[in-house]
């Protein structure tokens, strides 16, 4: 197991930015994480990551790069729907 942090920093729910550190040991150092993502619509925000690899496994993961298109509903998953009914025949 690996432990990773970032630092992310929003401007106008438009822009984001953020910084992060991955590995927390002296045998677990692996990377620093850049990335930053910009609203494309009120839907759709992309997302940019690079990894500049710190440990021995540089040769494998530098230079990794990583997008993400995430996409918003717009509302709760689940809002809205009735309790799930539990049929408990002992006390009918």
């Amino acid at each position: 197991m690996q432990g990773e942090v970032s630092l992310r920093a929003d401007w106008q729910n438009t822009v984001a930015a953020s910084l992060g550190y991955r590995g927390f040991g002296s045998n677990s150092i692996d990377a620093v994480i850049l990335s930053a993502g910009v609203r494309i619509s009120p839907k759709f925000f992309l997302h940019y990551a690079y990894d500049i690899g710190l440990s021995s496994l540089q040769t494998a993961h530098e230079g990794t790069h990583e997008i993400l298109l995430t996409y918003n509903l717009g509302k709760r998953i689940g809002a809205g729907l009735p309790p799930r009914i539990i049929y408990n025949p002992r006390n009918l």
